[in-house]
């Protein structure tokens, strides 16, 4: 016991730093991409972000959806053997005997509703991901405002001490 609280105390600064480093560090670049003379390097790591959100929004998209299996009930008897199996796959209801040979086929009556709803659950976890991939993004774009602004306010300032000079 003594040895775990041991162990939490030493892996809870390393997961910590783990985590945060590269996170600070990545600020500090787009900070610094920010202040120089191009603003457009500021935005760099902003668009490097929404690409990524896009690609994991795609990448769920077309390969994060378990394709729906069939569900089915079996029928036993005393001994175990299967006397009756029924699957529903793809809104069609199959029923097979103890062999594997097709008794009946018909299709699902619920089968519609329930690819709505699958439909509408899918469409909502992309939107999902995609604000919540999009943090870093704003975040980044939260940046580079700030400097992009502070760098017109000086710039209208010196044109303003500029203009009072003449």
């Amino acid at each position: 016991m003594a040895i775990a609280s041991v162990l939490g105390l030493v892996a809870l600064p390393v997961v910590i730093l783990s985590v945060l480093l590269p996170v600070a560090l990545i600020i500090a670049l787009q900070v610094w991409l920010c202040k120089r003379r191009n603003r457009w390097l500021g935005l760099i790591l902003p668009v490097l972000s929404l690409l990524f959100s896009f690609l994991m929004v795609f990448s769920y998209a077309t390969f994060g959806q378990a394709v729906e299996g069939g569900s089915g009930t079996l029928v036993l008897e005393e001994n175990g053997q299967v006397v009756e199996r029924q699957e529903t796959e793809n809104g069609v209801t199959t029923v097979y005997d103890g062999e594997g040979n097709v008794l009946e086929q018909y299709p699902d009556p619920s089968a519609g509703e329930n690819q709505d709803r699958a439909t509408l659950e899918a469409a909502a976890t992309v939107g999902v991901l995609f604000l919540v991939c999009n943090i870093p993004t704003v975040v980044l774009v939260g940046i580079w405002l700030y400097y992009k602004n502070r760098r017109d306010f000086h710039d209208e300032m010196k044109k303003m001490n500029i203009q009072d000079l003449e």
